[in-house]
């Protein structure tokens, strides 16, 4: 008898603001997510946390320790720094990224993915969030459940066998933004 699964974990990285639909549209895909409670655990900023937080550190923390970087892409996605900062540190950890298209015309989109380093990522699109572009967004995501834990494993194992251990304790204590 194989044991269950461990519950992936997934982090949704979004430009937040009140004048675009993105808030909405990571909502979405959060909430269809927690539908399948005994297979995913969402992190989302505005659910996950909670007053008196650090909200910098505890973002800091979610990433490495997610299995998947979801990133609703939309023109106004390029707008924010936080969501830079987020996919790089998700890069860092050797974290995998799933783009996802939400809103826009490929002339709109095709900056966007270039400028955040998406043009060599196979992305989803999710223009209607329709049962079948959602069944398509849970394949993907199950489609990563070990790329994230292989990829650390095996820059682990470059790193120790190379034996440069400097470069850790060169790194700051804390994130530098």
């Amino acid at each position: 008898m194989t044991a269950p699964l461990a519950k992936m974990q997934v982090f949704i990285s979004y430009k937040r603001g009140d004048r675009n639909a993105l808030n909405s549209q990571a909502n979405s895909i959060r909430r269809f997510l927690e539908g399948y409670p005994e297979e995913y655990e969402v992190w989302m900023d505005t659910t996950d946390i909670s007053a008196g937080d650090l909200w910098e550190m505890a973002i800091y923390k979610a990433i490495p320790r997610s299995d998947v970087i979801l990133v609703p892409v939309a023109p106004e996605t390029i707008e924010s720094q936080w969501v830079r900062r987020e996919l790089d540190l998700a890069r860092r950890a050797q974290v995998c990224i799933i783009p996802l298209l939400v809103k826009g015309s490929d002339a709109e989109l095709g900056p966007v993915l270039k400028d955040l380093g998406f043009e060599a990522i196979n992305h989803l699109k999710l223009f209607n969030m329709d049962d079948t572009e959602m069944d398509q967004l849970k394949k993907a995501v199950d489609a990563k459940r070990s790329v994230t834990r292989e990829n650390q494993f095996n820059w682990l194992t470059d790193f120790l066998l190379k034996g440069d251990q400097q470069a850790v304790q060169k790194m700051p204590a804390e994130p530098n933004p």
